[in-house]
């Protein structure tokens, strides 16, 4: 049963929430925000931030599903929260004047639908989760946090690249920082495909090596990557003839949008590259390397993005920064398809190995 997990869940997530909560101020302050615009940040962040165990819990949930084989309803939970978002937004933001208020009040709402979706699933369709005793939520402490802590430390390695960015560009004015934004938002749904495709490559990695198909796991990579690849190659040249248009959904004002055409420009093409990193990451964490992963995504933030933003910031700008931001990114993704092929080589030596021991016995 899943009740245990979810209190754990429930607990760090809650703690990490409130933790931020209590810090919203000077995490603002450090992305370089002030004036009018730290304030709605700030305001933003109070009503958004306390959700974040609602998104944890819903996400836990689609996870006890995915791992219960029903991809469908594991699914319906993400999908739900995107359905209330399409809804909700441009009632709130726009049809009730409520801005920022109302953007942050639709993702609270989008979460706990998630909660819900995916607590009928778990609970009601396959009845996954039940009451936890003391004993077993100590019991599930160990095997969590060996799975949770390199998973977290991964993913926090994306939002602390993208703060540092934010903060040195915030220095050229908020017409930057809006193309940054903008730029950031439309590759979170253009590249959505990828983000989708790590999450599904990883059961089936782990099915046919738990199966000693040890033959697929190559098959499987190439056929990720492959289609990873095509798909970003399709979308970089999607994106660059609809940034005007995109830039004018936005409402951009002048002075963002030549940056968001160069931001999208640059930062599409090392999507193509990103792509393979996103892969190679699901594959280091289900073939039993996952500090890999972490030491790439914590690689790519301070390595690849941090000191190539600098040095572009003061090359050309803002302008600069997203350049040198997409190059370093894009030279971790290189590197973490090569790393890829070492895992992969060394999978088959010890397989092979273990295949001549079991026949000299």
């Amino acid at each position: 049963m899943a009740g245990a997990s979810l209190v754990i869940v429930f607990a760090v997530s809650g703690a990490a929430s409130l933790g931020l909560w209590l810090m919203r101020a000077p995490f603002v302050a450090l992305v370089g925000a002030h004036g009018e615009a730290a304030a709605l940040a700030e305001t933003f962040l109070a009503i958004a931030l306390p959700s974040g165990v609602l998104l944890s819990l819903g996400m836990a949930l689609s996870g006890v599903l995915r791992a219960a084989g029903d991809a469908r309803r594991a699914m319906n939970v993400t999908l739900s929260a995107a359905v209330v978002t399409a809804i909700l937004d441009p009632i709130l933001i726009f049809g009730l004047d409520m801005g920022l208020t109302g953007a942050a009040v639709t993702i609270g709402v989008g979460r706990l639908v998630m909660v819900f979706v995916g607590w009928r699933g778990a609970q009601g369709a396959h009845r996954l989760v039940g009451r936890p005793t003391r004993q077993e939520i100590v019991a599930d402490l160990r095997p969590f946090w060996a799975i949770a802590a390199p998973a977290i430390m991964t993913n926090l390695a994306s939002p602390a690249a993208s703060a540092f960015a934010l903060a040195i560009v915030s220095r050229f004015g908020d017409g930057a920082v809006g193309a940054l934004v903008m730029s950031d938002r439309v590759f979170a749904l253009a590249y959505a495909a990828i983000f989708a495709l790590s999450g599904s490559v990883g059961a089936i990695l782990a099915q046919n090596l738990g199966a000693g198909r040890i033959e697929r796991l190559r098959e499987t990579m190439r056929v990720c990557l492959t289609l990873a690849t095509f798909y970003c190659i399709v979308m970089w040249a999607a994106l660059h003839f609809a940034a005007p248009h995109v830039a004018t959904l936005f409402d951009a004002p002048a002075e963002s949008r030549a940056l968001f055409d160069i931001f999208v420009f640059w930062g599409s093409a090392a999507w193509i590259m990103l792509g393979w990193l996103f892969v190679a990451n699901a594959s280091f964490n289900n073939l039993g390397f996952p500090l890999l992963s972490t030491a790439f995504n914590w690689g790519r933030a301070v390595l690849g993005v941090i000191p190539f933003v600098y040095v572009g910031a003061m090359w050309d700008g803002a302008r600069g920064a997203g350049i040198g931001m997409a190059a370093g990114s894009a030279l971790f993704g290189a590197a973490a398809l090569v790393a890829t092929r070492i895992v992969l080589n060394r999978i088959e030596r010890r397989a092979a190995t273990t295949n001549v021991a079991r026949r000299l016995e």
